[in-house]
C-alpha cells in the first residue's frame, strides 16, 4: 500500500479452460480494488514485482516470447502503460524492481549465459 487511498498489486491470472497466465495489475482507490487494463499481447506472462513513485508505477516480471522467457517491464504514467526496455539473456526472470530517490529505476533478475549458467543481473535506468 502506498497510502490508505492508493494501493497496487501484481500477479497473473489464468482464464477458465486453462492456458498461459495473463498479467494481472490491481489498483486500490481507498474503497475497492479494480483490475487495470494491461497492454501485454504476446504469449503468457507473470508479473512479480512493482514499484511506485508518485503517480508513476513500474511493474515487472517474465513473459514468454519467440525465443523463450524474457524480462518484462512496463510503466504507468498516470494515464497509460508504456513498455520499458529491459535486459534479456536466456531465461531472464525479474525478481524485484525499485525506484531510488531521483527516479533511477533498478530491476533485479536472474538470467543464463550461453552455457546455461545462471547469474544475477541488475539493470539500472533513468527516466
Amino acid at each position: 500500500m502506498v497510502s490508505p487511498t492508493d494501493g497496487w498489486a501484481v500477479g497473473s491470472q489464468i482464464y477458465a479452460g486453462g492456458g498461459r497466465g495473463h498479467p494481472l495489475v490491481l489498483h486500490y482507490n481507498g474503497r475497492r480494488w479494480s483490475i487495470m487494463r494491461f497492454p501485454y499481447c504476446c504469449g503468457g506472462a507473470t508479473l512479480t514485482a512493482i514499484a511506485v513513485r508518485g503517480d508513476q508505477v513500474w511493474v515487472a516480471g517474465t513473459g514468454s516470447g519467440p525465443s523463450g522467457y524474457q524480462s518484462l517491464i512496463e510503466k504507468w504514467d498516470g494515464h497509460r502503460w508504456r513498455h520499458e526496455p529491459s535486459l534479456n539473456l536466456g531465461g531472464t526472470q525479474i525478481t524485484d524492481i525499485g525506484v531510488a530517490h531521483g527516479g533511477t529505476v533498478f530491476a533485479a533478475a536472474t538470467g543464463s549465459n550461453q552455457d546455461e549458467t545462471f547469474c544475477p543481473l541488475l539493470q539500472r535506468s533513468t527516466n
